[in-house]
């Protein structure tokens, strides 16, 4: 759709409500930077120099500062804890595939269902499921977690070899050549973590129901030419218009990213050369009356994504295109609060005790340094100075000239002074201050893979890791209904809107082709899915966080079911004991036990031996459409097993 032409008043119009909401949302952020700069400091072992304990100009007496000495360190302990905490939660989420559950609202559904469950796992494998789980994990842990997710589709240059034959004097002719063709590589859902310092939400609603507000965005940069091949093809305009970037606009709230690594995303960058230029981009998603703003004649209230580069020329303009009608974000808290705009992270709320470990150690070691150097007191009449001063390995110190010849005399000319290590506590006071910590990020020594000091048997480990972990589970239970069930949410609507050709998904993972009979058109190792395949109403159930924490006791456990299952006559009736066994094959770490089982061997039995089976009962004929005879018989409530290993109840 045109964008209002740069200059026209319907453009200054626009451009004046996309600014004026985004500089909303940043005055309500602004507060937050500081604090998630310092959490990521302290994640990054960064030792600040404005904040190292030495007379320097401009700093004041109450002014904070963390660090006592030039040489100061950072104790990693928020690194740790943070990196126990993401490395459980993702072993949950991942434990089992398809990675997102789907539910159906009514029968029709159910197979559709299955198959969007597929496809939302082919997708998120497509964008590597573990680093993005990964990146929107830590993000919850130092700040905030935001992933937005958009639809794409990729089409990539690919040489295909030809051959052609053709008939010749002396026989067919075959020739060889190649074509360059543009063949489809990707359709799909594209989530994406955001960084929280370039998220810009209404502010007028808590971050955990930004849904609610009335627009919602994010800041992001791209590079002029870029923009260009993105005109070309149809998705922005005015990009020639845009005008040079200055330094007024140079954003205050960036992370310390770049200054901890000492990389800068910016080198090269030029203000006054758009080829070497970034151009900052405020992509919102924003409500609005279009006739107000040039952009249709509807006086209704409509949702539209609207583009602002360097926040002085709008470069798209279109309606939302996603059925969803919800903002294409989703967002974690590691301590969500309901009634707060946005909660404090695990690392901000563990930083005051975290700096009272650093100093604690830092204190210890600068003591531990001025033990080792000598301290001497010495007596300037006794002994001659330039002597003692020569700094040489080796010192021949001469007596002054009144004192030769006294007896004793060296013995009190120099003197050690006496060193007391007032921080020989210190050590006890980390400890107990890193139990502190422990128990606010419930993150123990057993979670951590650390041995206790205490001798403790085996079950009061199992039985205290398990306790532990409660907390833990319970934060997953949390991420998965404030983060994926949305996202899965609007990634299951993307598909049945958008999806437009067919697609191979294989069938891996705990699931078995048996399960997802009947969805699609079913090949080797999977089924090919349509876009008429995966229509339906569904449901997302939160995900349990049950995977388990002792994988050998985990499997001991389905022994004992199985071995329960086998030996009672009533339970061979009702369970099914080949898919029992492949749940502890799973459990005992063999993905795929499916390829271990035999393949079934049908019996054809004789026309006697049938008739005997159906006057006992065992076998019922199975009538034709239209009144036809019977051609087989199938058996009443047998479970699958017993199809499998009894061959005399085997239909013919």
């Amino acid at each position: 759709m045109p964008v209002p032409a740069p200059g026209t008043e319907l453009h200054g119009k626009l451009l004046s409500l996309v600014r004026r909401k985004l500089q909303s949302s940043e005055n309500a952020l602004a507060g937050r930077y500081a604090s998630w700069r310092k959490a990521e400091r302290s994640y990054r072992l960064y030792v600040n120099p404005d904040e190292v304990q030495e007379p320097q100009e401009g700093v004041t007496d109450d002014a904070e500062l963390l660090y006592t000495y030039p040489t100061s360190i950072v104790v990693p302990m928020s690194y740790a804890m943070v990196q126990t905490l993401v490395s459980f939660w993702i072993s949950l989420f991942t434990a089992q595939r398809p990675y997102i559950r789907v539910g159906h609202r009514d029968e029709a559904s159910a197979g559709a269902a299955r198959a969007q469950e597929l496809l939302l796992t082919y997708q998120l494998d497509h964008v590597g499921f573990v680093p993005f789980l990964h990146g929107w994990l830590l993000d919850a842990c130092r700040h905030v977690g935001i992933v937005s997710n958009t639809w794409d589709t990729i089409h990539r240059n690919q040489t295909v070899r030809r051959s052609l034959t053709l008939p010749g004097p002396e026989g067919p002719i075959k020739f060889q050549f190649k074509e360059k063709k543009s063949v489809l590589e990707y359709e799909g859902n594209v989530p994406e973590v955001v960084d929280p310092f370039a998220f810009r939400p209404d502010p007028r609603w808590p971050i955990s129901q930004f849904q609610r507000g009335g627009f919602c965005g994010e800041e992001m940069y791209r590079s002029y030419f870029e923009l260009l091949r993105k005109q070309a093809d149809g998705t922005y305009q005015n990009i020639r218009e845009i005008p040079q970037y200055s330094k007024e606009h140079l954003r205050s709230n960036q992370s310390d990213r770049d200054r901890i690594s000492g990389a800068n995303q910016y080198f090269g960058y030029s203000m006054k050369d758009k080829e070497n230029s970034l151009i900052m981009l405020d992509q919102v998603q924003i409500d609005l009356i279009p006739a107000d703003h040039g952009l249709g004649g509807s006086r209704e209230v409509e949702r539209w994504i609207v583009v602002a580069a360097n926040r002085a020329v709008i470069i798209r303009a279109e309606p939302f295109p996603f059925d969803h009608n919800d903002y294409t974000y989703s967002v974690i808290e590691a301590s969500p609060d309901p009634h707060s705009f946005m909660n404090p992270s695990i690392i901000e709320i563990m930083e005051p005790i975290h700096q009272h470990v650093t100093w604690f150690m830092n204190t210890m070691l600068e003591n531990a340094r001025k033990s080792l150097n000598d301290r001497l007191v010495v007596d300037p009449a006794i002994v001659d100075m330039d002597d003692f001063l020569t700094p040489s390995a080796g010192k021949i110190i001469r007596i002054n000239q009144d004192y030769w010849g006294i007896p004793g005399v060296t013995a009190g000319a120099v003197n050690q002074l006496k060193v007391t290590d007032i921080s020989s506590q210190n050590l006890k006071h980390v400890s107990t201050l890193i139990g502190f910590l422990e128990k606010i990020a419930a993150t123990s020594e057993t979670l951590q893979g650390q041995v206790e000091e205490e001798s403790r048997t085996a079950t009061e480990i199992s039985a205290a890791a398990q306790q532990g972990a409660l907390r833990l589970r319970t934060s997953a239970q949390l991420f998965s209904g404030m983060g994926l069930v949305p996202m899965a949410r609007q990634m299951t609507q993307n598909n049945m809107q958008l999806l437009s050709e067919e697609q191979y998904l294989s069938v891996v993972g705990q699931l078995t082709e048996q399960d997802f009979q009947g969805v699609g058109r079913a090949v080797e190792g999977g089924v090919i899915v349509s876009p008429d395949d995966i229509q339906g109403l569904f449901t997302f159930p939160i995900s349990d966080a049950s995977a388990p924490l002792d994988p050998v006791r985990f499997a001991r456990t389905w022994v004992q079911v199985l071995q329960v299952s086998t030996a009672s006559p009533i339970l061979q009736q009702r369970v099914d004991i080949v898919k029992l066994w492949m749940e502890l094959v799973r459990s005992l770490g063999i993905p795929d036990p499916t390829r271990l089982l035999l393949p079934q061997q049908l019996q054809v039995l004789p026309d006697e031996q049938i008739e005997r089976q159906v006057q006992a009962g065992n076998l019922v004929p199975q009538q034709q459409p239209g009144g036809a005879p019977p051609l087989r018989a199938a058996i009443p409530n047998r479970p699958q097993s017993q199809s499998i290993s009894g061959e005399e109840n085997r239909p013919r």
